[in-house]
């Protein structure tokens, strides 16, 4: 028994040796061989070993399987390396690698902190009209034949610190008329102010009339 359990010690640690140095293996450095330069760019050898160290530093890429240069982009006294790589999740990829600057040159960019407010606030657009979409729906729950005219959320219009949108509809009035109707939501931070009231397809600023009329008409009986 005590043989038998030895030799189970022995074949679990080579197994564990065997797994130690196949992790070191896939995480070694490229093959030397997997490195290839034309002849008129040989002068670039120890840039091309420098480029493999940059794509192997960045995080996307788990480790460097070639490198050569990039025939398309590269003039003799300005090379540009072709790096390819192998991620963690076993694909591949190239990083295109300025041979002067050790800059990777096809890095997905940031997005800029404009473009980043402009996502926030759209969310929160978005968010906003979730609320007054379902606040006009409720409130006119009672009319018949409503049809908005936009289809959708409509602009949102800033107006200082609040965030506006102006919903125009139509509803079948009881002589079968088509009414025509204005709601606009109005949010200021946490705050809301949903008003609904008749308007003319003549008025030019249906918000402007709205804070004119926020005492309000409402809506009438149909």
């Amino acid at each position: 028994m005590l043989m038998l359990a030895i030799s189970w010690r022995s074949l679990i640690c080579q197994i564990c040796v065997s797994g130690l140095l196949f992790a070191d293996v896939a995480m070694a450095a490229v093959d030397p061989s997997q490195l290839w330069l034309p002849r008129n760019y040989y002068r670039y050898k120890k840039a091309l070993n420098q480029a493999v160290e940059v794509g192997e530093a960045t995080e996307r890429c788990r480790y460097v399987i070639a490198g050569t240069i990039s025939q398309g982009r590269s003039k003799p006294d300005h090379p540009v390396f072709k790096i390819t790589c192998r991620d963690k999740q076993r694909q591949t990829f190239a990083w295109l690698i300025d041979g002067l600057s050790m800059e990777i040159i096809n890095r997905p960019p940031p997005p800029n902190s404009e473009e980043l407010a402009k996502q926030r606030r759209m969310k929160e657009y978005e968010s906003y009209w979730e609320i007054c979409s379902a606040q006009i729906e409720l409130r006119t729950g009672q009319m018949r034949g409503v049809t908005r005219e936009v289809s959708g959320m409509p602009e949102a219009k800033e107006q200082g610190k609040d965030v506006v949108f102006d919903v125009r509809f139509n509803a079948a009035g009881t002589s079968g008329s088509t009414l025509k109707y204005l709601g606009v939501c109005r949010f200021a931070g946490d705050e809301k102010h949903i008003d609904i009231h008749p308007w003319k397809a003549t008025d030019k600023d249906a918000t402007e009339e709205t804070d004119n009329n926020s005492s309000g008409a409402g809506v009438p009986d149909l």
